[in-house]
C-alpha cells in the first residue's frame, strides 16, 4: 500500500469499475479517492467524472459541488475551466440563476482564454432571460454574434434574442419588429437546423398575432405546417411541437372569424400526422361540428 505505483492502482481500480458498468461502486471508490489522494495528479479527473456522473443523473446539487471543489482545489489544472462551467451549468440546472451567473462570471474572469468562454456567455444569456433582465440577456447575445460569429451558437443567439424582444413587446410593440428581424435571419441562415426553422417560422407568426395582422400570422404558421407534413416521416418530436403549435394557433385565427370548415381542415391535418396532440385537434373537430 506504501509503494508508489499504490495510488495509480487505487484511480484504476475504479475506472476499471466503471467501464464494467458497476458505477455506483466507482463513484464510491472515486470518492474514497479523493479522500485519500487529494494531492494526486489524477484527483481532478476523478473529481470531474464524480461531477459528470452526478450531473448525469440528475443530481444537479451534487455535481455543481464538485466541479466546483476542482475548480477552486485545481485552478491551474487543465480541467479547471471546464468544471467551472459545469458547476453553472449545474446550478442554473437548479434554478439558481444568480449562482449559476456567478459561476460563469469566474469563468470569464480566471480563464480568459477557455475555449468555454463563447458557451458560457450563451449560458448567461439564458440565465438572464431567466431572471427576467431581458435588456442585458440581449447585450449578452449580441456579443456572442459579434465576437463569435463562427461558432454553432450563432442561430441559436439569434432565436433567444428574438424571444427576448418578443417578451418585452408586451411593453413595447416595436420590439415585436425587432423580434421578427432575429427570427428572420434564423430563416435565412444555411446553418439552422430544422427545428430551429421550425421555431422561428412560427414565432414569426406570434409576433404578427400581437401586432394584429392576422393574414401574416396564418401564412408563417401554415408554412411551418407545410413544411412539417413535406417530411413527415423524418420528423422529430422537437418539429412536431412546433407544427402542433402553429396548426393550432392557424386553427384559432380561422375559428376567430368563423370559417369553420377551414378550421375543421387544419386540426385534420394534426390528426393525420399522428403527432401526441391529435386526440386533443380531433375533439377540436368534435366541437366545431356540434357548434
Amino acid at each position: 500500500p506504501q509503494g508508489e505505483a499504490s495510488e495509480q492502482a487505487y484511480y484504476m481500480r475504479g475506472w476499471c469499475m466503471y467501464l464494467l458498468g458497476r458505477h455506483e461502486e466507482a463513484l464510491k471508490l472515486c470518492k474514497q479517492f479523493v479522500e485519500k489522494y487529494p494531492d494526486s495528479i489524477w484527483a481532478p479527473n476523478v473529481l470531474f467524472w464524480i461531477g459528470e456522473y452526478h450531473y448525469n443523473h440528475g443530481q444537479f446539487e451534487k455535481a455543481e459541488q464538485s466541479f466546483d471543489s476542482l475548480a477552486t482545489r485545481y485552478s491551474k489544472m487543465a480541467l479547471a475551466d471546464e468544471a467551472r462551467f459545469w458547476a453553472g451549468k449545474s446550478a442554473a440546472a437548479q434554478k439558481e440563476y444568480v449562482r449559476a451567473l456567478d459561476h460563469f462570471n469566474r469563468l470569464t474572469v480566471d480563464f480568459p482564454d477557455s475555449p468555454k468562454i463563447p458557451e458560457a456567455r450563451f449560458v448567461q444569456g439564458d440565465a438572464l432571460s431567466e431572471l427576467g433582465q431581458f435588456p442585458a440577456a440581449i447585450l449578452v447575445f449580441d456579443e456572442v454574434l459579434q465576437k463569435y460569429p463562427n461558432t454553432y451558437l450563432v442561430d441559436l443567439a439569434r432565436g433567444r434574442k428574438g424571444d427576448c424582444h418578443f417578451t418585452l413587446g408586451k411593453d413595447d410593440p416595436r420590439r415585436y419588429t425587432e423580434a421578427l428581424g432575429q427570427y428572420r435571419a434564423v430563416l435565412d441562415s444555411p446553418t439552422a437546423s430544422t427545428d430551429l426553422k421550425l421555431q422561428a417560422e412560427f414565432k414569426m407568426g406570434r409576433c404578427h398575432e400581437k401586432l394584429q395582422e392576422n393574414e401574416q400570422a396564418l401564412e408563417h404558421y401554415m408554412k411551418v405546417v407545410y413544411k412539417f407534413l413535406y417530411d413527415l416521416p423524418n420528423q422529430t418530436p422537437a418539429d412536431a411541437l412546433w407544427f402542433t403549435r402553429a396548426a393550432f394557433n392557424a386553427a384559432a385565427i380561422k375559428e376567430a372569424e368563423r370559417r369553420w370548415r377551414e378550421a375543421a381542415s387544419i386540426y385534420r391535418r394534426v390528426v393525420d400526422a399522428g403527432v401526441p396532440a391529435a386526440a386533443d385537434a380531433q375533439e377540436r373537430i368534435n366541437r366545431i361540428r356540434l357548434a
